[in-house]
């Protein structure tokens, strides 16, 4: 009989995997450009934040729009442009929510249809 009250915890339920097998929130692109004018190391790491809360956004987006909820994709979309401005992608596909928000298709299988160049 233990002297404490409560069970202790049991990892015989707990996975793993190898870091190297993990995807990375942050790309060569977030880095490999050259630093702005008035940029400096503190504000490079002050940016990581929302570097990876934009990335967490976006994908929360993407699972929404690929299940075809379009309103709810624009608003995340639009929250991960705001997190990380100058980020074409996710303005782009903030646009093509809304788009697809007031014009549903009938059958939704996740392809967009370009319709200009």
């Amino acid at each position: 009989m233990s002297v404490y009250s409560i069970q202790p915890l049991t990892l015989g339920a707990v996975r793993t995997y190898p870091l190297a097998s993990r995807k990375s929130k942050v790309s060569v692109c977030d880095f490999a450009k050259p630093p702005a004018a008035n940029g400096s190391l503190v504000k490079l790491l002050d940016s990581l934040p929302d570097i990876l809360a934009a990335r967490d956004v976006y994908e929360r987006a993407l699972d929404c729009y690929f299940a075809g909820e379009f309103e709810r994709a624009a608003e995340l979309f639009a929250e991960a442009a705001g997190l990380r401005p100058g980020d074409l992608g996710a303005a782009m596909m903030r646009d093509r929510a809304f788009a697809l928000a007031n014009n549903p298709p009938l059958s939704w299988d996740g392809v967009h249809v370009m319709e200009e160049k």
